[in-house]
């Protein structure tokens, strides 16, 4: 049986409230978390670990809520293929979704993996600031720290990352190696 229906049980709430904050629209919030579970689930043949999941069909979002904010049109007209349009339809070319799939994965078990080795501070300042884009005010007023603590922490986990993963090969380009 699959973990997809577990997965969206547990995720989707979080991930369309991520996206209607964003976007302050909660019909194109729910159309993207859509749309992050279908591409997801496409590339589930190359999802090794899925406990990662989480920061995965985030790392989706991010990605197609910044296609939509420079083409507007792109997820409209995918969404009208319909309930009946079967996944091949949808699909992008097997060669490139692999490609990007794996580095996708790749590069979301390594900051995982980093952020694991990371004081529990750092980890989540930067998990919220950064991955689900909240304010720093926000962290704040969640976890009752101070602005300069937040800020700090948020520094110091985005200065291991970014060290780390440059070490190991990840550049600033795109993250491709």
């Amino acid at each position: 049986m699959s973990f997809w229906p577990d997965a969206y049980t547990e995720h989707a709430p979080g991930l369309r409230n991520f996206l209607r904050r964003r976007l302050r629209s909660a019909e194109l919030a729910e159309d993207l978390t859509q749309e992050s579970f279908i591409r997801a689930m496409r590339a589930e043949d190359s999802l090794r670990d899925r406990g990662s999941i989480r920061a995965y069909l985030y790392q989706i979002a991010q990605r197609l809520m910044l296609n939509h904010r420079r083409r507007p049109d792109l997820v409209s007209s995918e969404s009208e293929l319909g309930e009946n349009a079967s996944l091949e339809e949808i699909a992008p070319p097997a060669s490139t979704q692999c490609d990007a799939a794996v580095q996708e994965r790749e590069l979301s078990e390594h900051v995982e993996r980093i952020l694991a080795q990371l004081p529990e501070d750092q980890a989540r300042a930067f998990r919220w600031a950064v991955l689900e884009e909240r304010s720093y005010a926000e962290i704040q007023e969640h976890t009752g720290w101070s602005a300069s603590k937040v800020k700090i922490s948020v520094f110091r986990a985005r200065k291991r990352l970014t060290s780390e993963l440059e070490a190991l090969g990840f550049g600033r380009q795109g993250g491709q190696r």
